[in-house]
């Protein structure tokens, strides 16, 4: 219930509303959700004739029956896509979580580059995802590219930790290998060539020799 279910607002004015919830004597143990919706009132409208467009905005409630098993796991990777190795310092990733438990839940994904060969003191570089809000049963995705230019080119094991909040995490590791893949196949197709070239230098001065006595 609504202590007010009709508001008259002035420009820039604020108001405050009491909004009370009766529950039933028994509830089931679970998450449960609900919106209230406010819209403008086209009858107390100054130009009732003209052609307007209704603004339409909801508060959503979220409330929680019952207390989680904190041995549980609320969440759970359903798959992690991303590259193996990367040369221009872009990261795709690809990520998708199910809410697996009777509540909703609050999660926070952080993706960790932490080197393998530690020939540099290069501490672990952490990337924060956006939080988003997963009703029990459902999936969310989080699809981004991530920005690694301050790496240096190193084997990283890539841990994506989403945190499902009151100190619960579900991880998965990877792979990625940053390296100048293209660059580095130029670099020695060159080297190869004139190593070829070296090699057979008599023998290519003796042809150009040749090819210029019958010209």
């Amino acid at each position: 219930r609504l202590n007010e279910t009709q508001l008259l607002l002035k420009p820039k004015e604020t108001k405050h509303l009491m909004v009370t919830i009766t529950t039933p004597r028994s509830i089931p143990v679970g998450g449960y959700s609900g919106i209230i919706f406010f819209e403008s009132d086209r009858e107390n409208s100054l130009a009732p004739q003209a052609t307007t467009v209704i603004a339409k905005v909801g508060l959503l409630m979220l409330a929680s029956i019952g207390v989680p098993d904190p041995k549980s796991k609320p969440l759970e990777i359903l798959n992690s896509s991303s590259g193996f190795i990367t040369e221009n310092k872009e990261f795709p990733l690809l990520l998708r979580v199910k809410n697996t438990s009777l509540h909703f839940v609050t999660a926070k994904p952080t993706v960790t580059f932490s080197p393998v060969f530690t020939f540099t003191n290069k501490e672990p570089r952490k990337h924060f995802l956006e939080e988003k809000i997963l009703f029990q049963g459902k999936i969310r995705r989080w699809e981004k590219t991530l920005d690694l230019s301050e790496l240096p080119p190193n084997l990283y094991t890539v841990k994506i930790a989403v945190s499902g909040g009151n100190g619960l995490f579900v991880t998965i590791e990877s792979y990625l290998l940053v390296f100048p893949l293209t660059k580095t196949l130029v670099l020695t197709s060159m080297l190869v060539l004139l190593g070829f070239l070296f090699i057979k230098r008599k023998r290519l001065k003796k042809a150009w020799g040749a090819l210029f006595q019958q010209t």
